[in-house]
């Protein structure tokens, strides 16, 4: 017998807090089990080529290793219903007989050592490369089979069900994006502030946020909602010019956009260059970004100079010859063509020359680009 409708539909409305996070999923599942007089219930994504995982109340960690590894997707009941659709309400006496079940490597694996002898699951997803989400809830012996009546419940929560699945999926895509993400930009060996389209500021990596606090060249206008600011007014204005631009036209990257340069507070030192990355009309929820994120800045401190890419890293990578790579090294780093031809005992003619190369093998036009790119090798 199953719980009275009202509680049932209060049920439905914990899915959708334990796929947003809100409660724990153990939680609505022990309530599952209150609700359909269950003894257990668990919560399984697994496929053909995923390692799987499974929520679960109550259950042996021991046995749940050992059904990941030997009859997820694979158990004879899996088999028989690998193909039914998202929202489908399944018994194990529904699909064979008792006494066929007792004897299947699954039952006497994985349900006889907790004392389970019945199940009634629900396929609450099914992508066509194969994953499958289900919610299964399982009995005693004394508790008895599951029967019309509960299958008649279970299916009547199955579309609320199978909408809170596909959204813990969906949150759950997107959140490992986002870390993948954030571990990205943490690798880059410059600073990166992801802004919205009026050029506030919703993360940065390390090396941004310390830029920001120094307000050397570039700071974040708090006062004013976040918004980023340069020294100079003319300055501040072409930047979010060059942002809004940008998500205007979503096809242009750092490769079809000028970089910016913006200046520094006394002592003089090289002015900042600022790059900026669309990541178009979608780019924000494909990548699980804050849903406003407009585009990537990557700014460049050319004071600061890392340790060079190898000269063989350069040569295999653009295919430059000795003397076009140790240029391109020296270049990226900021010297001067009459510094690059000093230091490598040649004339400033044959650097230029070099340097003009250089630009074409790697696919920029100036200096600072280079600089851009080749800080991506600095690894």
């Amino acid at each position: 017998m199953v719980a009275a409708d009202d509680r049932l539909d209060a049920l439905a409305n914990r899915f959708y807090d334990a796929a947003m996070g809100i409660c724990g999923w153990d939680a609505v599942l022990h309530d599952l089990t209150r609700a359909f007089r269950a003894e257990l219930a668990a919560f399984g994504i697994v496929g053909p080529h995923a390692p799987g995982r499974i929520l679960h109340t109550g259950i042996d960690p021991a046995l749940v290793e050992r059904y990941l590894l030997c009859h997820a997707g694979r158990n004879e009941l899996a088999l028989r219903t690998e193909h039914l659709p998202a929202g489908t309400v399944v018994t194990d006496t529904g699909l064979m007989p008792k006494a066929e079940f007792r004897q299947t490597d699954f039952y006497r694996d994985c349900l006889r050592p907790l004392g389970l002898d019945s199940l009634m699951n629900l396929r609450a997803a099914r992508h066509a490369n194969g994953l499958a989400a289900n919610l299964c809830l399982f009995r005693t012996p004394r508790q008895g089979d599951f029967g019309a009546e509960d299958i008649a419940a279970y299916a009547g929560l199955a579309p609320h069900l199978c909408r809170a699945v596909a959204l813990h999926l969906r949150v759950a895509e997107a959140d490992g994006d986002r870390r993948a993400l954030v571990s990205a930009l943490e690798t880059l060996p410059h600073a990166a502030l992801l802004v919205d389209g009026a050029a506030n500021v919703l993360r940065t990596n390390a090396a941004g946020a310390a830029l920001l606090a120094a307000r050397d060249g570039l700071q974040s206008d708090r006062a004013r909602g976040g918004a980023l600011r340069a020294r100079h007014a003319e300055e501040t204005a072409a930047l979010r010019r060059m942002v809004a631009a940008a998500v205007d036209a979503p096809g242009l990257g750092a490769d079809g956009a000028e970089p910016l340069c913006l200046s520094r507070p006394p002592p003089s030192r090289p002015p900042l260059i600022v790059a900026v990355l669309s990541l178009g009309a979608a780019g924000a929820s494909s990548l699980g970004l804050p849903p406003a994120a407009a585009a990537l800045l990557l700014v460049t401190d050319p004071a600061h100079r890392p340790d060079p890419p190898s000269r063989t890293v350069l040569r295999e990578a653009f295919g430059l010859t000795r003397a076009e790579a140790e240029v391109a090294a020296r270049a990226g780093q900021g010297e001067e063509v009459a510094r690059i031809a000093e230091a490598l005992g040649i004339t400033q003619g044959t650097t230029r020359l070099h340097l003009h190369r250089v630009f074409g093998k790697t696919g920029v036009h100036r200096q600072a680009e280079l600089a851009l790119v080749l800080s991506g090798l600095r690894r």
